[in-house]
């Protein structure tokens, strides 16, 4: 049917135009009309146009003025289209124009899409090439810095083989020159002594000539009248008689042993007095001599019973597995020492590892040691350590006691064990290595009587240290931590493994060192510069730099953010009392899978806390104890189970009287039963056999308020069975709310006393003539 297209047809300016000639061709052959057949009509004096057009597509040509016809388009007239302007149809996209255009822009956007494949391949290739440079470049590095240190380290060895072998030889010479010549005894004189190692004997003692009697010298006689005028030329030598003696093979047995050398007896232990340096001032390098030579001469312990002042690190390395024990009196960091300027960047006074393989095998005993407020303790390095013995007995003023991260292979089943650990950033922190997947630290046991008062934490478990444990005591620690509960957050996965990664404010700043999620919410923990803790005595402290609604941002992460909900820090609960012991960062770990029993400890924070033990005591929470985030509780009358990585109220509470269960209770496909019992019917017309009794019961009951059954009943016959409510009030039997379908009979009777003179209860009974046998399972539940 054709379409109406009417208008009229003007200028830029809007003036109209006529004796304009338009044209429409169709573009194809139709039931309507052919292809290529036109359509014409000229605009009059006004430039009113109007043309009937028939379905199709159709080309649109105009000529004015003696120019020949210029195509100016195309439209589509369907059926059901309507009457309407050239320029309506003009700038309509019919659905076949629609869908040109979407093949091109297919064919266009697979265009791109393969080339953007083949530019993130190139890219790929390229990322490849450049971590291949820079591993083989990593490994040079590592090689030459291999060939340095053992470069060093044989220089090192063999300055001290140097010193200690002139030391030999200059004991060596001053033996042989202090060596005696016996002449005899005085009784068998004149004895003429012509040197000053001569000696003689006299009643039982040995003598030497006095410096001041001029040699030679002979004796006057060989009698005690001669020996009263003799005996002031010489000096009684028993010490070194005994000496000689101490130096023979057998010398041990001058001291009470049975067999043996000196050597034999004390050769094993290395004094770090032994190597101490006439102008040094400080004694990390007599330490390490001593540690070095012990290493090089397989001798076991290496003991200095001083507090050294150092200022440099003691490098444990060589020892592989020989079983070396350092016993060092305490340390203590001067002035020269190197500061830190966060928790990551201090230096140790040990650093533990080398690149031979993992060492094993020793213990590392220090009383003392004071890290002068810029020194970590023992941190790891090159393949590490495991299966050790860090007995630290009081560490204070330090960064981190223990330090892990260094190491590029498995560092663990350790035990680190102290007095008191006060007074540093971070009592422990145990974390995988940097550089090598495979470098983790698991296995590890802390036990400090008293760790407390550091301003990170007690123990931070950095997403590691799975399977380990920690014992003794902890609280006041955390004081410099914020805990701020986030009401928006975007870019979190941005923070990654980061560390030293600072958010501010824009008025106080604090590092980010780690988030989590509990009973729903998520956390992130900040360490502020200053201590903001709540202290316990006055009730007064800095508090938070973090106020609830502030929004934090991070200069090196700009499209990070954290909106504040609420903060906690140290001290700010009821008691003051609350702190932050023990770090437990597995968020983003599979699990924690750590042991804690502590004496006391003042708090735990962390992820996935439901996947270790916690068993502890504090003065302000009475739920300290998680088992896998189980914990129980006793008031004395009532028994509580909660649920504490859910919520913090009890599921279940038992007392002598009730169980109360604060859930919803689902049995799946099972059914909640009182009794059951099941009874098989034979067929028979005849009385009905007793299958039931219910009784009223004194259980549960605060009244005499009688007892009320509810009995469902299933048979094995197809569509036979019931239920009734059975109620029981002294002499008085109810039954209500009867449900019966089947073949089977029953009746309710009342139950008599062995007398007959009073009701007791109530009796089913039952009959069937249906089936030879039809069993019935009888479920009672008592709902009043």
């Amino acid at each position: 049917m054709a379409v109406l297209i009417s208008g009229k047809l003007i200028g830029p300016n809007g003036d109209p135009r006529s004796a304009v000639t338009i044209m429409l061709t169709a573009v194809k052959t139709s039931s309507a009309v052919i292809k290529k057949a036109p359509s014409i009509s000229t605009t009059d004096a006004v430039g009113n146009y109007a043309l009937m057009v028939e379905v199709g597509t159709h080309e649109v040509m105009i000529e004015a003025y003696g120019r020949p016809f210029e195509k100016v388009g195309h439209i589509t007239v369907a059926r059901d289209s309507r009457p309407g302007t050239l320029n309506d149809y003009l700038t309509f996209i019919s659905e076949e124009e629609l869908s040109d255009m979407q093949a091109r822009f297919t064919a266009q956007m697979l265009k791109q899409s393969l080339q953007f494949d083949a530019q993130i391949k190139q890219e790929d290739r390229d990322w490849r090439t450049q971590m291949q440079l820079q591993q083989r470049a990593a490994d040079t590095q590592r090689q030459q810095e291999s060939t340095e240190f053992n470069a060093w380290y044989t220089t090192c060895q063999s300055v001290a083989d140097t010193f200690v072998n002139a030391q030999e030889a200059r004991l060596d010479t001053l033996i042989l020159n202090a060596e005696d010549v016996p002449l005899g005894d005085y009784t068998t004189g004149p004895l003429t002594l012509k040197a000053a190692n001569n000696t003689i004997t006299h009643g039982g003692y040995t003598y030497k000539p006095k410096a001041s009697t001029a040699l030679p010298f002979t004796t006057t006689g060989n009698t005690e009248n001669s020996w009263a005028q003799d005996a002031s030329k010489f000096r009684l030598m028993s010490d070194a008689t005994l000496r000689q003696a101490l130096g023979t093979t057998s010398g041990a047995t001058n001291i009470g042993l049975h067999h043996g050398t000196l050597d034999d007896v004390i050769g094993d232990v290395v004094s770090v007095e032994q190597f101490a340096v006439a102008g040094e001032t400080t004694w990390e390098g007599a330490i390490q001599r001593a540690f070095d030579w012990a290493v090089a001469h397989g001798k076991t312990r290496i003991w200095g019973p001083a507090v050294y002042d150092v200022k440099s690190t003691i490098f444990w390395r060589h020892s592989g597995a020989s079983k070396i024990r350092l016993e060092l009196g305490g340390l203590r960091a001067t002035d020269a020492w190197p500061k830190n300027t966060n928790l990551w960047d201090a230096t140790p006074f040990f650093k533990i590892g080398d690149n031979n393989g993992n060492i094993t095998n020793f213990e590392l005993v220090v009383g003392v040691v004071d890290g002068n407020d810029r020194a970590d303790v023992i941190q790891t390095t090159g393949y590490g350590f495991s299966l050790a013995l860090l007995d630290i007995g009081y560490a204070h003023n330090n960064i981190s006691v223990i330090h892990l991260g260094g190491q590029n292979f498995n560092t663990g089943s350790v035990d680190a064990i102290g007095k008191n650990w006060s007074g540093n950033w971070l009592g422990a922190l145990i974390q995988n290595g940097q550089n090598a997947s495979n470098a983790i630290a698991e296995g590890w046991r802390i036990n400090v009587m008293f760790n407390a008062a550091n301003k990170v934490g007690g123990v931070w478990f950095r997403r590691t240290g799975q399977y380990g444990r920690v014992l003794g005591s902890m609280d006041y620690n955390g004081t410099s931590l914020s805990v701020v509960k986030l009401s928006a957050v975007t870019g979190l996965d941005d923070t990654g493994n980061t560390r030293g990664l600072r958010c501010t404010n824009g008025k106080a700043s604090a590092e980010f060192l780690f988030y989590y999620m509990y009973h729903g919410s998520l956390y992130v923990v900040l360490l502020e510069d200053v201590d903001v803790q709540i202290n316990q005595n006055t009730h007064t402290g800095r508090g938070s730099s973090f106020k609830p609604g502030e929004v934090l941002t991070f200069p090196d992460l700009p499209g990070t953010t954290f909106t504040v909900g609420s903060v906690t820090v140290a001290g700010d609960n009821y008691a003051y009392a609350n702190y932050f012991d023990l770090l437990h960062d597995f968020q983003l770990a599979p699990f924690g899978k750590i042991d804690v029993n502590c004496g006391y400890m003042a708090g735990v924070i962390g992820g996935n806390l439901h996947s270790s033990r916690f068993f502890y005591y504090n003065v302000f929470d009475g739920l300290t104890d998680k088992w896998n985030g189980l914990t129980v509780s006793h008031s004395g009358s009532t028994l509580s189970l909660y649920d504490r990585v859910a919520s913090d109220e009890a599921f279940l509470n038992v007392t002598n009287d009730y169980l109360n269960i604060n859930r919803r209770l689902y049995m799946g496909v099972h059914k909640i039963t009182g009794f059951e019992t099941v009874v098989g019917l034979k067929r028979n017309s005849g009385a009905a056999t007793p299958v039931l009794t219910l009784q009223d019961t004194s259980t549960d009951k605060y009244g005499p308020a009688g007892s009320t059954y509810h009995v469902e009943f299933q048979s094995t016959f197809s569509e036979t069975g019931g239920s009734f409510d059975v109620m029981i009030i002294g002499t008085q039997v109810y039954v209500k709310n009867r449900k019966w379908y089947g073949v089977a009979l029953w009746e309710w009777w009342e139950q008599l006393s062995a007398d007959g003179n009073s009701v007791v209860g109530a009796e089913l009974r039952m009959r069937q003539e249906t089936q030879d046998m039809i069993y019935f399972t009888l479920t009672v539940t008592r709902i009043g």
